[in-house]
C-alpha cells in the first residue's frame, strides 16, 4: 500500500445511504472520503471472518457451526472495539 492507500473505483450508493452518510459527515466533521475509508477499514476484520467462514464451509465443515463461530467472533470483535473507545 502506498502513502495514500489503494484506490477503489467510484462507488455508487442509493439515496438513503448517501443521505445518512452526509448527515454523519456533518455530525462528525469527517469528509465523505474519510468516512468511507474509515468504515471500510473498520470492516476489515469482519471481511476476514466472512472469508474464513466461506472457506471452512467449502472444505465441508458443518455450516451451522461455522456460522455460529463467525457470529461469536463478530461479537468478540465488537466487544474489543467498544473497549478501545472507553
Amino acid at each position: 500500500m502506498g502513502d495514500k492507500g489503494n484506490r477503489i473505483a467510484s462507488v455508487y450508493v442509493d439515496d438513503d445511504t448517501h443521505q445518512a452518510m452526509l448527515e454523519w459527515c456533518e455530525i462528525t466533521g469527517l469528509s465523505m472520503s474519510k468516512l468511507t475509508r474509515t468504515v471500510l477499514e473498520d470492516m476489515t476484520p469482519v471481511f476476514k471472518e466472512m472469508i474464513k467462514a466461506h472457506e471452512d464451509i467449502q472444505k465441508g465443515k458443518d455450516a451451522q457451526k461455522v456460522l455460529q463461530n463467525m457470529l461469536a467472533s463478530g461479537l468478540q470483535l465488537a466487544s474489543d472495539r467498544l473497549r478501545e473507545v472507553d
